[in-house]
């Protein structure tokens, strides 16, 4: 079985990460999305789905909140590369 792209997105703006794993989300491609509750303060998990169930990506709200320094500067490098 192939293996999927998996790709990161930082936007220390909105202070969120989205890590796709499966390449590229088109028009259409989520099905459905579910919140994830973490025990952060300020934080939030939600995972979106396409329409077999599959997981089509993971998004970080609040990951200030949520992650040490060394993991943001991780997040910048890998978003840089992705």
């Amino acid at each position: 079985m192939d293996q999927p792209e998996i790709r990161v997105t930082f936007d220390e703006d909105a202070d969120a990460a989205f890590v796709y794993l499966s390449g590229e989300i088109g028009f259409g491609d989520v099905a459905r999305s579910q919140w994830v509750p973490i025990r952060f303060q300020g934080g939030s998990m939600i995972v979106v789905y396409d329409d077999q169930g599959a997981a089509l990506g993971i998004e970080f709200l609040g990951c200030s909140r949520q992650f040490t320094a060394a993991m943001l500067d991780a997040l910048r490098t890998a978003a840089d590369f992705g």
